[in-house]
């Protein structure tokens, strides 16, 4: 494996993930279900997508595609779901506390 990617190259990956699939499972969500709070269509297709697309496509998904950057494991092979659910469960606690910590700060 060369480099990992970088914090920017991360995140523009999600945002055009957010965008490019987001977007539009968001609004087929809305027509299945006729909410445009968070639904079990949003959270299911959204979940499915982050754990199996990028298992099934060598650890791409459509924005690290576009930005050049995969998952992999150390030696540069193919990632499956369980390192992909880790990837994620580790993403989100991240998000979690930084939210919580900048929650605490204010006080």
């Amino acid at each position: 494996m060369n480099r990992p990617a970088g914090f920017w190259k991360r995140l523009l990956a999600n945002l055009l993930d957010a965008i490019v699939i987001g977007i539009p499972i968001s609004v087929i969500g809305y027509l299945i279900t006729g909410s445009m709070e968070t639904n079990w269509f949003t959270t299911l297709a959204n979940l499915l997508y982050a754990l199996v697309v990028p298992a099934v496509w060598y650890g791409y998904t459509v924005g690290k595609r576009m930005i050049g950057i995969r998952i992999a494991k150390v030696n540069g092979g193919k990632v499956g779901l369980a390192r992909c659910f880790c990837v994620r469960l580790s993403t989100g606690l991240c998000i979690l506390l930084l939210l919580e910590w900048d929650l605490l700060s204010v006080r």
